[in-house]
């Protein structure tokens, strides 16, 4: 009878750990699923270049989002400013304001525009195309 009380419990501890691995196995399978498409391969990967994947895209994520909450803060600051406009003169801001910034092939345009300025796109396009 011992014996058979001895089995039991190693038998529960197996079922319990067997439970345990597929339900590990089930969160990384729906971890490795969130991972974009557009994001390096997610096909044929172990679970530890997986998980290095999952971890490199929240990085990229955060970061991507740091820039847009400085981006928002930057855009709420000059509309700040331009509410605090006094007879047409800017607190130490003049607009129109435009950034570039340059990846590879990739131009990218931010034009910071007050209400009252008409400042037109193509006018900014012809300046950068004389640019280049």
């Amino acid at each position: 009878m011992k014996r058979s009380d001895a089995s039991t419990p190693k038998l529960e501890r197996k079922a319990v750990e067997k439970n345990r691995r597929i339900h590990m196995k089930n969160l990384c399978s729906e971890l490795s699923s969130l991972i974009p498409p557009e994001h390096p391969s997610r096909v044929a990967l172990s679970q530890q270049d997986s998980f290095e994947q999952a971890a490199d895209y929240i990085k990229k994520t955060e970061e991507r989002i740091k820039e847009l909450k400085r981006k928002r803060d930057s855009v709420m600051d000059v509309e700040g400013r331009n509410r605090d406009m006094s007879g047409g003169m800017m607190m130490g801001l003049r607009l129109p304001i435009v950034e570039l910034s340059e990846s590879g092939s990739i131009l990218k345009v931010v034009m910071i525009s007050g209400l009252d300025n008409n400042v037109m796109l193509s006018d900014i396009i012809t300046v950068l195309e004389e640019g280049s």
